[in-house]
């Protein structure tokens, strides 16, 4: 019986991969996000709840300083670890994955639902306006 020669993936053939893959990703990618959106239903949410704003924070805080830690086990300078920590912090596709799918198991009620999909927007809408500052800082600093 004869082995099996390693798989070799070459450049051109990953660049015709993701070619041909492009007009489904861009068909499916936009309808997940809207049905995602559509799923929420915010009239069943209380606003007033304190631990949907308690949590929220909790995970804002813990999703910003976990990926600015992570940069931090990488070796260069301090500033491109931090760069890349701050590009980091926007995880929302695969945030909303998760959640999604949560919400749809029953695992998650719609209080931490909606906890998961604040966070998720705040980190989206954050990082680059954090990382622009960031760079316009050290061009002038």
């Amino acid at each position: 019986m004869g082995r099996t020669p390693d798989l070799v993936i070459t450049p051109g053939f990953t660049g015709h991969i993701e070619a041909q893959m492009l007009p489904i990703v861009q068909l499916f990618v936009p309808i997940f996000f809207v049905m995602v959106g559509l799923s929420l239903n915010l009239r069943e949410i209380d606003w007033t709840s304190p631990f949907i704003w308690w949590f929220s924070a909790s995970l804002f805080a813990v999703a910003i300083i976990g990926k600015l830690l992570g940069a931090l086990l990488l070796r260069g300078p301090w500033t491109e670890r931090l760069a890349i920590g701050i590009a980091m912090i926007p995880r929302g596709e695969v945030g909303l994955i998760f959640a999604e799918l949560g919400r749809t198991s029953g695992i998650l009620n719609n209080d931490i639902y909606a906890a998961l999909i604040i966070v998720i927007a705040m980190t989206t809408l954050l990082a680059p306006m954090l990382l622009k500052g960031y760079y316009r800082y050290l061009r002038l600093g």
